[in-house]
């Protein structure tokens, strides 16, 4: 019994949580997760970019949101992402979208806080529920601000549904600025863009043609896997 309780600690991960939520709600999703279990909140501001149509469909139109980014136990995982989309209506037009991504390396400290949070049977292995497989994925781009419209409109013909914009500036760049030979500038947009998995080279490649690192824009793009989410239709909460 010793044994199977030190195995399934051990095989335990941290997870982070990106919740793109309507201003306000951050806090309260922050709250929730506090309350059912050890968790790591940092929260910022951005402005949803989504076309009108759209708007009802993924909650990220044009006004401000919530960027909740948080470390969670992998064995909590599930469990919050669905009483997130029911307590929150994530299911409802305009409410927005929540949604995990792997964690490849981090402080061990960090990782034994998270991870003290109690092992409760019921919670443990997903309750075998079935992963989709990297079906979506995390565009990250950082670009020069004048140039944030140009990547939107470029990923947006090459299929993309919408975004997230969020205020930020480069730091402490300068041997990679040597490296590259380009100046990455302090005030920057990074530019987030949930995309299915099937899309993402064309989309990438649309941006880079506009804001790639060689560019005016001087762009930072890279993505990252996408294991669960809720807020868009995907996600069946009777499982």
């Amino acid at each position: 019994m010793m044994e199977d309780k030190k195995k399934k600690q051990s095989n335990r991960r941290v997870k982070m949580l990106i919740s793109i939520v309507n201003h306000q709600t951050g806090d309260k999703i922050s709250n929730y997760i506090n309350e059912t279990c050890v968790g790591i909140n940092f929260e910022t501001m951005g402005v949803g970019t989504a076309k009108t149509n759209l708007l009802s469909y993924f909650g990220l139109g044009s006004t401000s949101k919530d960027v909740l980014i948080s470390l969670i136990p992998d064995d909590m995982e599930i469990k919050i992402l669905k009483e997130i989309a029911r307590r929150f209506e994530l299911y409802l037009p305009g409410n927005g979208i929540a949604f995990s991504l792997p964690v490849n390396s981090i402080s061990s400290v960090i990782n034994n806080t998270i991870l003290s949070t109690p092992i409760k049977k019921e919670e443990t292995h997903r309750k075998g529920v079935k992963l989709m497989e990297n079906k979506y994925v995390l565009i990250v781009c950082s670009v020069k601000q004048k140039l944030t419209d140009s990547v939107l409109d470029a990923a947006r013909e090459a299929g993309a549904t919408g975004g997230t914009i969020v205020n930020g500036r480069g730091v402490c760049n300068d041997k990679a600025e040597h490296f590259l030979g380009v100046t990455l500038h302090d005030a920057v947009d990074i530019v987030l863009i949930l995309s299915l998995n099937d899309n993402k080279h064309v989309i990438m490649d649309a941006i880079k043609n506009v804001a790639g690192i060689s560019s005016e824009g001087n762009g930072v793009l890279f993505s990252l896997p996408v294991d669960d989410i809720v807020g868009i239709g995907r996600f069946d909460e009777k499982k």
